[in-house]
């Protein structure tokens, strides 16, 4: 039965567990029947354990009944298959939950195991079949027989859970669309429903929408305080929105009452996370047929951001190294900084002051911010002396360049994001410099592993002097075509590995030079570990126009 309290939730788990060690302990071996009441002892016990989350001692003791050639019932055996799922072992979970499923065909809760066990292991054809076969075979209503004798009907409870898990397998397999559309009809159709409302939540906060997401548990929660799974999504709508005072005692308190809920623990580890030190670093290197960029570039930086200080304060270094041979000689560019980061709901924002040595050395700095107006709309605006885009060959000739950039984002949803942004660059040479650079991204496919996504790019640039030794032209405009292929070749739990490639085909026009095409192809893999660790890599080649 439901606890008065969750305080008390193992409270008879744990007098079961008492009376089944009193009860094995009373046995005599040698009185008839002992046998078979020790056995019916151990497997209660298995359940018993598994509804304590004391997993570990389930398949301790599974395998030892196992090596004794036991041979164990389906209500025990689906006990170790929630050990073996809850421990990341999906598939043993997986196979034994087979087993359960052979001996019991109906079994809902075994199915539905079986399903988790596959979206583990990454099956989501299997997953989504077993899953959609099982919710069409459930009724929505069920018969039933009044006290007076007269039948009626009322709502079948295993109906909301099969519909409701079939769309959030959805969500599992990447087709956020799909479940955001599943989830919003029953959540139409039963507004009251507070698991409902909660997948609804998690959907809204996995497009992207997070003020959206955080609003839909806070509604859920003003009918059950208590509910966890929507304590447990504004917990994580606090951390997304860097509410993170907030974050941190609704976490906590979780992690307090539910330590051995596997959710609660995930989100306990992101929080552990965000409060360590990060650090970003990036190599490249590029050979050019021609003169303008240099050849043998390379390129060199890494930042290092301190642990988060009064919860919306990160200080860092940085660090930059860059180096190309031109006509006039090598030239190698060496800048070093020191910052403050600032983010809170809505607002991130950085100021950062520089040293630049490049043959001379010259004090720079660095203000940029990222505001959020909503869910869709963003402002990014970056200002900067002696700036990160001064062409390297123009630092050869000792000109520098401060530079301002203000642009406006919209992101309908993961689907399609819309960028403009407005630069202009001041070069210590007199020439001034102005481009507008507009994009759309546009998802064109969506699989459970695989992505492909339309970029569409489109560049314009003046400047007022000409005759400079960097490349610069008068005018020149272009536009592009990017198809990028997403594909995630392996996923376990925190570690996944994936490959892209992205081709790339489009236009270039210059002021009194002909028009010619644009075309390039990149390739890179990405891994991810432990929620920790990323790393990248990749090749590039492309065919780019200048001055005819």
């Amino acid at each position: 039965l439901p606890p008065a309290e969750e305080k008390h939730r193992f409270e008879q788990t744990d007098h079961a567990l008492k009376l089944l060690e009193q009860s094995l302990a009373a046995i005599d071996p040698t009185s008839p029947g002992a046998a078979g009441f020790e056995l019916r002892a151990h497997f209660d016990r298995l359940v018993a354990l598994r509804n304590r989350f004391r997993m570990e001692e389930v398949v301790s003791d599974y395998e030892s009944l196992v090596k004794d050639q036991v041979r164990i019932p389906a209500y025990a055996l689906s006990a170790v298959a929630d050990a073996y799922l809850y421990l990341q072992q999906p598939d043993t979970a997986a196979a034994l939950y087979r087993r359960v499923l052979v001996l019991q065909p109906e079994d809902l809760d075994a199915s539905l195991g079986l399903f988790y066990a596959l979206v583990e292991l990454e099956d989501f054809d299997g997953a989504y079949v077993l899953i959609d076969r099982l919710d069409q075979a459930q009724p929505t209503w069920l018969k039933t027989r009044r006290p007076d004798g007269s039948s009626g009907l009322r709502p079948n409870p295993d109906k909301v859970t099969t519909a409701t898990t079939a769309a959030m397998a959805r969500l599992y397999g990447d087709q956020y669309a799909e479940a955001d559309s599943s989830l919003s009809a029953l959540h139409n159709k039963a507004p009251a429903n507070l698991d409902i409302t909660r997948e609804l939540g998690d959907v809204y906060a996995t497009r992207g929408w997070r003020r959206r997401a955080q609003a839909t548990y806070e509604l859920g929660l003003r009918f059950d305080h208590l509910h966890r799974g929507l304590q447990l999504g504004l917990a994580q709508s606090y951390l997304d929105r860097r509410q993170y005072r907030l974050a941190e005692q609704a976490i906590n308190r979780l992690y307090t009452f539910y330590p051995e809920d596997v959710h609660v623990r995930r989100l306990h580890r992101q929080w552990e996370i965000h409060n360590l030190r990060e650090l970003r670093l990036a190599a490249g290197h590029g050979d050019n047929s021609g003169n303008v960029e240099g050849n043998r570039e390379t390129l060199l930086e890494g930042t290092l951001f301190s642990r988060p200080i009064a919860y919306n304060y990160r200080m860092f270094v940085s660090g930059r190294y860059a180096s190309a041979d031109f006509p006039e000689g090598n030239e190698t560019y060496r800048r070093y900084g020191i910052g403050l980061e600032y983010r809170r709901p809505d607002l991130e924002a950085a100021v950062e002051m520089t040293y630049n040595a490049d043959g001379g050395d010259e004090i720079g700095g660095r203000f940029s911010l990222l505001y959020d107006l909503d869910d869709h709309w963003s402002i990014p605006m970056n200002i900067e002396l002696f700036s990160r885009d001064t062409p390297l060959r123009a630092l050869k000739q000792g000109v520098t360049v401060d530079s301002a950039d203000l642009g406006i984002s919209y992101r309908a949803s993961e689907s399609r994001l819309v960028r403009l942004r407005a630069q202009a660059m001041d070069f210590s040479d007199g020439n001034f410099r102005r481009n507008l650079t507009g994009s759309l991204n546009q998802r064109l496919v969506t699989l459970t592993k695989y992505r492909l996504t339309g970029i569409v790019e489109l560049y314009a640039s003046a400047n007022s002097r000409n005759n400079t030794i960097y490349f610069n032209p008068e005018r020149d405009m272009s536009a592009a075509l990017t198809l990028d292929n997403l594909q995630r070749l392996y996923r376990r739990y925190d570690r996944s590995f994936s490959h892209r490639l992205a081709l790339t085909i489009g236009n270039y026009w210059q002021k009194n030079y002909n028009d010619d095409y644009l075309a390039g192809v990149t390739y890179e893999q990405i891994w991810e570990a432990a929620e920790r660790f990323t790393l990248g890599y990749g090749y590039s080649r492309f065919r780019r126009v200048y001055d005819g």
